[in-house]
C-alpha cells in the first residue's frame, strides 16, 4: 500500500472533491471551460475527478512512478512526466 493509500488520505480527498464537484460545473458552464491542466497530479485522483466533471484534461507530475501508478488507476486521463520547474516547460496547446 502506497502512503496516499491510506485511509485517512481517501477520507481527505473525498473532502476536498467535495469541494471541487459542486462549483466547477456552474465554472465550466460560465466561462465555456473545456479542459483542464493539471500539474502536480500525483498518482491522478483529482485529474480523474476533473474529467469526472466533463473536462478534457492533461495531468503532468514530475516523478515517473507517480504517472506509472497514475495510468494504471486512470487509463482515461492524459498523463506525462515533465519538470515543470524547468524554465523551459510551456504549457501544452490548449491547456494555458
Amino acid at each position: 500500500m502506497r502512503r496516499f493509500d491510506q485511509e485517512c488520505y481517501g477520507a481527505f480527498n473525498a473532502a476536498c472533491g467535495d469541494v471541487v464537484r459542486r462549483p466547477v460545473p456552474q465554472f465550466k458552464e460560465r466561462l465555456s471551460l473545456k479542459t483542464a491542466l493539471h500539474l502536480g497530479c500525483g498518482l491522478g485522483y483529482f485529474a480523474d475527478l476533473r474529467k469526472g466533471v466533463g473536462l478534457k484534461v492533461l495531468a503532468i507530475d514530475g516523478r515517473a512512478k507517480n504517472v506509472e501508478q497514475a495510468r494504471a488507476r486512470y487509463p482515461d486521463v492524459s498523463f506525462q512526466v515533465a519538470d515543470t520547474a524547468d524554465p523551459n516547460f510551456s504549457s501544452p496547446a490548449g491547456y494555458g
